[in-house]
């Protein structure tokens, strides 16, 4: 679960690839030391270190950064859940990163003040907003439907079969459509050989795609 923290870190700081599920496909599964693990334990102490630093010198900064962990305790697996890591899951912890950058904001704005550029610092700020904004506004299309949601998933991470089960899923049930729903399990199996929910789910919706016995 080390990784998740450099995972976690990754869509606060640089939203690029979003994703409603966070299975072990897209996480890894680790068990030793790699260059994901030693990340999110650099990405840890840092964030444990900044908060016991700032202590003392700027508060807002410790509530901040503790804001932010003691919010994704509860999802860090200490006590297993099922769902490895989500963006919901930032929901809560995320108002400490927005004290944190309105800090980092504030200062930058100060620094620019201070030296004759308020006008430079004021567009690098309003340049940075402005990526976060265009970035909200090209993933809403995502999110019309369950099938250009997982599309979009599966688009952004070719490394998981799961948003093919879930079009399956929705194939089957919503458009009553199992032929299609053969054929998005056929992409997830290409993905991963051998999965069994996608094996499973095929099996069941064999008889419904198979052609009729001739006639005698």
């Amino acid at each position: 679960m080390l990784r998740v923290a450099g995972l976690y870190l990754e869509l606060l700081v640089t939203p690029v690839r979003f994703c409603p599920f966070y299975d072990w496909f897209i996480i890894g599964y680790e068990t030793g030391v790699s260059a994901p693990v030693v990340k999110g334990a650099l990405v840890l102490a840092l964030a444990v270190g900044a908060a016991l630093v700032f202590r003392r010198r700027s508060p807002l900064v410790t509530l901040a950064v503790a804001w932010l962990l003691l919010g994704l305790l509860p999802v860090s697996q200490i006590v297993p859940i099922i769902v490895v890591a989500a963006e919901r899951f930032l929901y809560l912890p995320m108002l400490g990163f927005a004290l944190l950058v309105g800090l980092l904001l504030a200062r930058a704005l100060a620094w620019g003040q201070e030296r004759g550029w308020p006008r430079l610092a004021a567009l690098a700020v309003a340049v940075l907003l402005l990526a976060y904004t265009a970035r909200t506004a090209t993933r809403v299309p995502d999110w019309r439907s369950d099938e250009t949601l997982n599309l979009a998933t599966a688009r952004a991470f070719p490394e998981t079969p799961t948003p093919y089960l879930n079009l399956a899923t929705y194939y089957e049930r919503f458009q009553n459509d199992p032929a299609k729903a053969m054929a998005a399990l056929a992409k997830a199996l290409e993905r991963a050989p051998g999965w069994q929910p996608a094996l499973a789910r095929a099996a069941h919706l064999q008889p419904a795609v198979a052609p009729p016995p001739p006639a005698p």
